[in-house]
């Protein structure tokens, strides 16, 4: 499904079906001269002030409309020293880990007040990203449990892009 572009009206493609943060909402606060010193910041895990710990995960949802598709976003979530550690363990092998608690720390686009949603970690097989279920009632919870049409995908598309 192609898509016109919101600034230039022109086509760029078949409409993503994911977006992501480069970091944790909590690590793009840290001014530029201090972030050196105080992040640790990886392609999947995060530490701020070795005192903060994040993992990067996918949050999916289903495309109602679509079924062969799965819409991503790519989140952080905040966990504990501990967790953080047994998450480096579970990364290098397979593992029957039960769900991991932890909090959202990501600012995710077209929704307001992600940042600390309460979440579960679902590890999976060696390398892949652990996968997050929200919990409660919040909006992007709602999309997360029912799905999401192409048209809403579309509509994320458009805001993102203005």
């Amino acid at each position: 499904m192609a898509s016109a572009c919101a600034t230039c009206n022109q086509a760029h493609g078949e409409l993503p079906f994911g977006y992501g943060a480069r970091a944790p909402l909590a690590a793009e606060s840290i001014p530029a001269a201090e972030r050196e010193e105080r992040l640790e910041l990886g392609s999947d895990q995060c530490v701020i002030d070795d005192a903060r710990f994040f993992l990067r995960a996918h949050l999916q949802i289903a495309v109602t409309d679509a079924p062969q598709h799965t819409f991503t976003w790519g989140v952080w979530a905040e966990v504990t020293e501990l967790q953080f550690d047994r998450a480096a363990e579970l990364w290098e092998t397979a593992s029957k880990q039960p769900p991991m608690p932890g909090k959202l720390a990501t600012d995710v686009p077209c929704f307001e007040d992600t940042d600390g949603l309460p979440v579960h970690l679902h590890f999976h097989a060696p390398g892949q990203l652990p996968t997050v279920v929200l919990e409660g009632d919040h909006p992007l919870a709602r999309e997360q449990q029912h799905g999401v049409s192409l048209q809403r995908i579309k509509a994320i598309y458009d805001a993102l892009m203005a």
